[in-house]
This record gives C-alpha cells, sequence and structure tokens, in this order.
C-alpha cells in the first residue's frame, strides 16, 4: 500500500470540505485570476463583439449594458449595480464573443476575473454559481 499523500494537480488547490467557502470574500478580494479594477465614468468594462474572457462583479457604482443593431441603433437592455455581475456570457462551456457593451455610468470599482478561474471556482464550489444567478 502507497502512503504517498495525493497531490492536487498544478493550478488546482486542495479543498477541505470543513471549510466553508466565504463568497462574499471571494468577490472583495483580489487573488489568483482575479484583480480589482478602477473604472471611470464612460468608460468600458468590454465592448460588444470582443472576446467574452472575463467576468466583472461591481463592488461600487453603476453600470450599464448596451447593444448596437445591425442598423447602428444603440439600446439599454439593462443598469447594474453594486452587487451585480457583468459579463456572465464568459463563463459559459463555450465562451463567445462579447452580446452587449457594458460601460460605467458612474465611477465604479469592479472585480474582474478570468473566465477560466471563475469557472473552476464555479466547479470547486457550486454556491457560487447562486450568488452569480442571483438565487
Amino acid at each position: 500500500m502507497n502512503s504517498a499523500a495525493t497531490v492536487p494537480a498544478k493550478g488546482i488547490h486542495a479543498v477541505s470540505s470543513r471549510v466553508p467557502f466565504d463568497a462574499a470574500a471571494f468577490l472583495a478580494t483580489s487573488g489568483v485570476g482575479r484583480r480589482i479594477v478602477q473604472m471611470k465614468m464612460k468608460q468600458t468594462f468590454f465592448v460588444q463583439g470582443n472576446p467574452a474572457d472575463s467576468i466583472f462583479y461591481l463592488q461600487k457604482g453603476r453600470a450599464k449594458l448596451t447593444v448596437v443593431s445591425k442598423n447602428g441603433k444603440e439600446a439599454t437592455i439593462t443598469l447594474l449595480n453594486a452587487g451585480d455581475f457583468i459579463g456572465e456570457e464568459s463563463i459559459a462551456a463555450v465562451v463567445g464573443l462579447r452580446m452587449a457593451t457594458a460601460t460605467a455610468i458612474t465611477g465604479c470599482t469592479a472585480l474582474k476575473i478570468e473566465s477560466a478561474e471563475m469557472r473552476r471556482v464555479i466547479k470547486v464550489h457550486k454556491s457560487l454559481l447562486n450568488v452569480v444567478l442571483h438565487d
């Protein structure tokens, strides 16, 4: 019988089932695959048609999502507040392009999370998906 300890694969963090996942702490701090960004009023988080490679958690401020039609008409599809996620399409199994443009209405503080890191954390801590989906 081999008594060697099991070592997690590179990039995968060992998880103890005894320590509950703290989604609020995860979303409040920078770390592996995530960083806090400051956005000025009218600055874009991302633009419609660009690769969907990250998701943002809005910590402070207000933002809006807009789409531009083929005819060039812009429509606001939703207004976002602190506590909302921006760019959820980036955590889909098959990542594609941004469906909308996200723009800061006020100065904003947001946590930018790389798609791969967000998918990894959701896989390990399924409760985070409930937070993303506002369950």
